[in-house]
């Protein structure tokens, strides 16, 4: 990761809790997680989406989420999943030197929104926990367009910015204080990432 991005993340997280950074990751990696995620999909891998923590009060709650999720196993990385784990964790270790933190652990998953689907207005963190401390969310969407939405909505006070789910846009947030929504996709789109967490474990 070039200087200029980590001093970019580091700042705007200070100053808005939040920053966005495009062609975040090389041509041939992205291209590889992508791959992995749609045949992943493709192949009845993944699972819809629920709320809450596992075993605890998790559910299924499609009126609030519609994504369906494969969590990424970290003894089980594909080699393009973990060199995707290793630039995390370099952000990991910039960011508890930075803003003189305790991170120590990352936890992500594939995410597939099909077409109108949507999440609404919420926190990272569960009810109950603060273990979330910083949202990491890799945008594998080709040839995303304006009329496609799926956009990421993020409150601030009394205004909102609206981010487009681009291929290869990387955005970062603060899970504990960044209320924020997935707009519904549109015209019969697949809206994928990988999100994940820097955490407390």
């Amino acid at each position: 990761m070039i200087v200029e991005t980590k001093e970019q993340i580091i700042n705007e997280l200070c100053e808005k809790s939040w920053t966005m950074v495009d062609n975040f990751l090389p041509s041939e990696l992205i291209e590889s997680l992508n791959q992995e995620l749609t045949e992943e999909y493709e192949n009845g891998e993944f699972r819809q989406a629920g709320i809450g923590r596992k075993g605890v009060n998790w559910q299924l709650r499609p009126e609030v989420r519609s994504d369906y999720v494969k969590w990424l196993e970290i003894d089980n990385l594909t080699v393009s999943q973990q060199n995707y784990f290793n630039t995390i964790e370099e952000l990991r270790k910039n960011i508890n030197e930075n803003l003189f933190l305790s991170l120590n652990f990352f936890e992500s998953h594939f995410a597939v929104y099909p077409h109108n689907s949507f999440y609404k207005k919420h926190l990272d963190n569960h009810a109950g926990s603060n273990k979330r401390y910083i949202s990491c969310i890799l945008y594998l969407n080709k040839d995303w367009k304006e009329e496609d939405n799926g956009k990421l909505r993020i409150y601030q006070e009394d205004d909102f910015t609206d981010i487009l789910p681009i291929y290869n846009r990387f955005v970062c947030m603060r899970s504990d204080v960044v209320w924020h929504e997935v707009l519904p996709t549109q015209n019969q789109r697949h809206r994928k990432s990988i999100t994940g967490w820097l955490r407390y474990e």
